[in-house]
C-alpha cells in the first residue's frame, strides 16, 4: 500500500504513514467507495445511453424491414428522386447504415470533442 499524501510505499496494516506521519485512518476504503461510486455512475449513464441507441437501432431495423418493398433502381428515379420522398417504402439500406450508425457517430463524435474543448479552454 502506498500513502496518499506523500506517495511512500507502507505496510497494509499501518495507520499512520512512517515517512510524513499523516493519519491513514479508513482513508483508503473511503477513497476505493468513492472510485467505485464514480465507476458505478458512469456504467449506469451508459446504460442508459445504450438502451436509447438499441430502441433507435430496433426502430431503425424495423423501418428497413417494412419500406424496402420495391425500391425503384432505374435511372429515371435517381433524375428524379423528390418523387417519392414522402413515402417510408422508400428507406434502404443506404438510409439505415446513415441513420442507425453515422448520424448517432457524428453525434458521439461532436460531443466528445465538445468536452475536450471545453476542458481545454477552463485549464
Amino acid at each position: 500500500m502506498y500513502c496518499k499524501y506523500c506517495g511512500k510505499e507502507i505496510a497494509d496494516d499501518s495507520k499512520f504513514c512512517s515517512n510524513c506521519g499523516k493519519a491513514l485512518n479508513g482513508s483508503l476504503t473511503t477513497e476505493l467507495r468513492s472510485k467505485c461510486h464514480g465507476i458505478w455512475s458512469k456504467l449506469l449513464e451508459n446504460k442508459k445511453l445504450s438502451y436509447i441507441y438499441s430502441l433507435w437501432l430496433t426502430l431503425n431495423f424495423a423501418l428497413l424491414l417494412l419500406g424496402n418493398n420495391d425500391v425503384d433502381y432505374t435511372p429515371a428515379h435517381y433524375f428524379y428522386p423528390e418523387e417519392g420522398l414522402g413515402e417510408i417504402s422508400i428507406y434502404d439500406i443506404r438510409e439505415f447504415i446513415f441513420y442507425a450508425f453515422l448520424l448517432p457517430f457524428a453525434v458521439w463524435l461532436v460531443s466528445k470533442l465538445h468536452k475536450c474543448y471545453k476542458m481545454k479552454n477552463h485549464k
